[in-house]
């Protein structure tokens, strides 16, 4: 809003605001007037053409949950981004970069990663194919920026929490790497299975 622009938020985004709404939880409705609903083509790639809409709500036979949202006044598709992309913020996972064909974005966008720092050849993975796209798309490196976003602090963190703190003792409970605690307080216990810790 600060930025004037809109969020584009996917289907699936709005089914969870409605099912929160439902269950009375203080969120945003899906005609508020910052929220945009991107719908994504299906296999007949109709949506955002001249097909009647009775021939694109076929399209949607197998996401029949979708539907709705094509009738919303709030709903836009890839042309509508592709007009007026300086009004929009998407928000779109991996799977979502296939839209971007379509959308065409400007080398200038800019893209915001919020998610944890990929640490297991899957996400390395799949880290390397959304770079992949972001490179084809032209989106360059200065306008790309990434925040750790997971639940669990990074290791940064955790060092300049233990040394504000300065605890006695450390007892890494929830980590792959217990071992890199050690030194960070006077005694790190690093826990066994089934060995009892007494304190």
């Amino acid at each position: 809003m600060e930025n004037d622009r809109m969020l584009a938020i996917s289907t699936k985004q709005a089914y969870l605001l409605e099912k929160l709404l439902e269950a009375g939880s203080n969120v945003p409705k899906l005609d508020d007037k910052n929220i945009r609903i991107f719908l994504t083509r299906r296999a007949w790639g109709l949506l955002g053409g001249d097909a009647p809409k009775s021939e694109i709500k076929k399209d949607y036979a197998y996401t029949k949950w979708e539907e709705h949202y094509l009738d919303h006044k709030n709903m836009i598709t890839y042309k509508d981004i592709q007009e007026q992309y300086s009004k929009f913020v998407l928000r779109a996972d991996l799977f979502d970069m296939t839209e971007l064909i379509d959308i065409k974005p400007p080398a200038d966008s800019t893209f915001i990663s919020s998610v944890v720092e990929p640490f297991d050849d899957e996400m390395m993975i799949s880290d390397a194919k959304l770079r992949a796209w972001l490179k084809h798309f032209g989106i360059q490196k200065k306008n790309q920026h990434h925040t750790h976003c997971s639940g669990h602090a990074p290791g940064c963190d955790l060092k300049r929490i233990i040394s504000e703190i300065t605890p006695e003792v450390v007892i890494p409970i929830h980590t792959e790497k217990p071992g890199k605690f050690r030194g960070l307080a006077k005694r790190c216990i690093i826990p066994k299975l089934m060995q009892p810790i007494n304190l």
